[in-house]
């Protein structure tokens, strides 16, 4: 129902109310609220060699250049086409920054860390670090 994805264990034990845990006395009671989650079949990545978006159907995959746990360990693995749109334009929001000197450093001193960025001459137009970091002008 949540659409979150959890490990659990099966465990007997007392567990008072305000501790946080939910608790279900009886494996029918869980599976109303949870269910098995099922990798889904087709997903969609980004192809390194040419630089376009493609389902998992597509023949490329099936000789084994791209294997599954390569793809998602590099966060080339998107569950929709939308996804991987945006993962694209995140990526060339990124190039269209560092080509404008833009970038971020992290600084430390006596026990205190915080980041500092350098403007380069992004010129007023922040709208490639918002697409890629949030927040509001």
């Amino acid at each position: 129902k949540t659409g979150e994805i959890i490990e659990t264990l099966a465990k007997i034990s007392f567990v008072e109310k305000h501790s946080g845990i939910k608790c279900f006395d009886s494996i029918d009671l869980l599976n109303e609220e949870w269910e098995d989650y099922e990798e889904p079949k087709d997903f969609w990545y980004i192809d390194v060699e040419c630089g376009v978006m493609c389902d998992s159907t597509d023949t490329d995959l099936q000789d084994k250049r791209y294997p599954i746990e390569f793809m998602k360990s590099i966060g080339n693995y998107f569950e929709t086409k939308e996804e991987a749109e945006k993962a694209v334009e995140k990526l060339k929001a990124l190039k269209r920054l560092k080509d404008k000197g833009f970038s971020i450093t992290l600084q430390c001193r006596k026990g205190y860390a915080w980041l500092e960025a350098n403007w380069g001459n992004l010129e007023g137009d922040y709208s490639d670090v918002l697409l890629l970091f949030g927040g509001k002008i």
